[in-house]
């Protein structure tokens, strides 16, 4: 995971990166990967690197879904519309996800603590 900050592309830009790629998605995994790597990185989160390397990847299996979608959407071409900011929603979906599943383990062990 790299340090890189996120260099923002334009709506048209994105897309012909997209387009460009080619079905393998390289090149749009490597533009997405200091999108990712930021919000997985946030303090406030507490994940071991164990974790952010797994979200990581599941972040970067979820990009040719959530291109699938972006580009059979009527209005994602049409309003402008980056694929970054549409892609933001996957990596919260996965950020949220494991929260959950964390608040789940902490309750259980209060509870078994408790008892």
């Amino acid at each position: 995971m790299s340090d890189v900050r996120f260099q923002l592309k334009t709506a048209r830009e994105e897309i012909e990166l997209i387009l460009s790629d080619k079905g393998e998605f390289k090149i749009v995994s490597q533009y997405l990967e200091p999108l990712i790597t930021g919000a997985i990185r946030n303090k406030k989160f507490g994940f071991t690197e164990d974790i952010k390397k797994r979200l990581n990847g599941e972040i970067i299996s979820d990009i040719p879904v959530a291109i699938e979608r972006f580009t059979s959407s009527k209005n994602s071409n049409k309003e402008g519309i980056r694929f970054s900011a549409y892609f933001t929603w996957y990596i919260g979906e996965r950020i949220n996800a494991e929260l959950k599943k964390r608040s789940v383990w902490e309750k259980i062990r209060a509870a078994l603590r408790g008892s």
